[in-house]
């Protein structure tokens, strides 16, 4: 599940509201806990700053990512199962449990779950989250901004590598 949730992170980078609010992210108790974490808080100024200096297969997408407000990532590696709370992984999934948002992919395996929102403005996406949850990793990326669906299906099919360790610099 590792492989397809980093293919399903990196198409969604540039995919995504109008009016979609930022989700409350508070994971920050668990930095502590784990062996590895990444967190990105990207404005829409600073995606495009990271476009910008991108290699040129990315840089096609600058169009769409135009579009772009936010950008929230928070991915945690832990050295033992149970580091984190199923309450942790709730919390997120209630923000997104109310009007608008819909859940369009939940996958299930035993301790592993994937879920993907999608909010719809009309035929664009509004906003997307994606809560990947395994025994002893999580990951959030929510998305704000807007992106027809063509351009969504465009990025899930490119072959593109996101590095963000410069972006915000």
């Amino acid at each position: 599940m590792h492989a397809s949730l980093t293919t399903v992170a990196a198409a969604l980078l540039f995919s995504v509201t109008l009016p979609a609010q930022k989700l409350d992210l508070n994971l920050d108790h668990l930095i502590p806990l784990a062996k590895e974490h990444t967190v990105v808080d990207l404005d829409g100024p600073q995606i495009r700053a990271a476009l910008a200096a991108a290699p040129e297969e990315t840089r096609k997408f600058e169009a769409q990512a135009k579009q772009v407000e936010s950008l929230q990532v928070r991915t945690f590696k832990f050295h033992n199962e149970g580091a984190y709370q199923q309450s942790d992984v709730e919390a997120i999934r209630r923000q997104l449990d109310t009007p608008g948002w819909n859940r369009i992919v939940s996958v299930r395996e035993p301790k592993e779950s994937v879920d993907v929102y999608l909010k719809m403005n009309g035929p664009e996406a509004g906003g997307i989250a994606v809560i990947a949850a395994e025994p002893k990793e999580l990951t959030v990326v929510h998305i704000v901004g807007a992106l027809g669906l063509k351009d969504l299906q465009a990025l899930v099919s490119s072959k593109i590598a996101y590095d963000l360790s410069t972006a915000g610099k």
